[in-house]
């Protein structure tokens, strides 16, 4: 599964050129060294969220795979294996527990758009 996620990123990030585009990618990209190669010349965001948050929405959703009689340990160990990644690709993070998604767009759009490198006159 993972490294059809990644060939998806790769052929997603191919597919549109210079145009800026929105890729909701695999939290499991990031333990693929060419992945994570493929996202350096890209802005990533990180949606941060805690083990204990993502175990209770994956709870209520009926159509993602099972994690086991633990999800929430099965999260953790995840948590801990991809927390230095995200974070070493990451250009922005954002907390996403008990936020709308209005909110969580805002502060990605606000956080991106301060970050960019306005252009120059030359």
């Amino acid at each position: 599964l993972h490294r059809l996620e990644a060939a998806q990123l790769a052929n997603a990030l191919g597919s549109f050129g210079a145009e800026p585009v929105v890729i909701a990618a695999a939290a499991s990209v990031v333990e693929d060294e060419a992945s994570r190669r493929l996202l350096d010349d890209h802005p990533v965001v990180w949606l941060d969220a805690s083990p204990a948050y993502l175990a209770d929405r994956l709870g209520r959703d009926h159509h993602r795979r099972s994690l086991g009689p633990d999800p929430q340990e099965a999260l953790s160990r995840q948590s801990e294996e991809r927390r230095g990644p995200f974070a070493a690709i990451a250009d922005v993070t954002v907390a996403v527990e008990g936020r709308s998604r209005q909110s969580i767009v805002e502060e990605i759009v606000h956080r991106l758009t301060s970050t960019a490198t306005p252009p120059t006159d030359e």
